[in-house]
């Protein structure tokens, strides 16, 4: 979803933001105590009466268990916005976790994209805005084929787009795909310090 400029839609997503970051903060708060949550339900009321302005995300999200009769959700969530080049990214995905669990998963698309580091550094180099052929093999010194090997995964995965002849832009995609990469890879790196 593209973020648009209307003051009310901006003034509601910065209290959602503001929201997350207090929920994060207090279950970074609540993961170093040995009590358990056995349950989504139980975890849902103790945000109810330990976080009121996380009421609304709550109630919606125990709307959604209650619909679709399930006990935990993996939510990806992610926002950007910048003003040069003109860019507002916001995206979220819930899957419930027992969907996740039963599906059988082809972790080669993953690792596809990211089996090479020019392929997060051309990701990476794209968020400045469109660049064109010659800029990217510039930038990331490679050349031809070698160009081709790197582009070819992340525009059959709909990462990245052509916008021109030999200009390449990232997608919104291709923006959730990278932040969510590295968001992981840094929590990773965190953890085994």
């Amino acid at each position: 979803m593209i973020v648009d400029d209307d003051k009310q839609a901006l003034e509601e997503l910065d209290r959602t933001i503001l929201s997350l970051v207090e929920l994060r903060k207090h279950l970074a708060r609540k993961t170093h105590k040995p009590k358990t949550i056995p349950s989504m339900m139980q975890f849902l009321d103790m945000l109810r009466k330990q976080m009121p302005s996380f009421q609304t995300i709550v109630d919606e999200l125990d709307r959604f268990r209650v619909q679709n009769d399930f006990d935990g959700v993996v939510i990806n969530a992610g926002l950007y916005g910048v003003a040069d080049p003109p860019t507002n990214v916001w995206w979220t995905v819930i899957n419930p976790v027992d969907d996740l669990l039963a599906n059988e998963i082809d972790v080669s698309i993953l690792t596809d994209l990211v089996s090479h580091e020019n392929r997060l550094a051309l990701l990476k180099f794209l968020t400045s805005g469109s660049k064109t052929y010659r800029e990217i093999s510039d930038h990331l010194e490679i050349k031809g084929g070698a160009f081709a090997h790197h582009a070819t995964p992340l525009l059959k995965m709909k990462c990245i787009e052509k916008v021109e002849r030999g200009t390449y832009s990232i997608t919104e995609r291709g923006w959730e795909v990278l932040l969510t990469i590295l968001s992981l890879t840094t929590r990773l790196s965190e953890n085994s310090r």
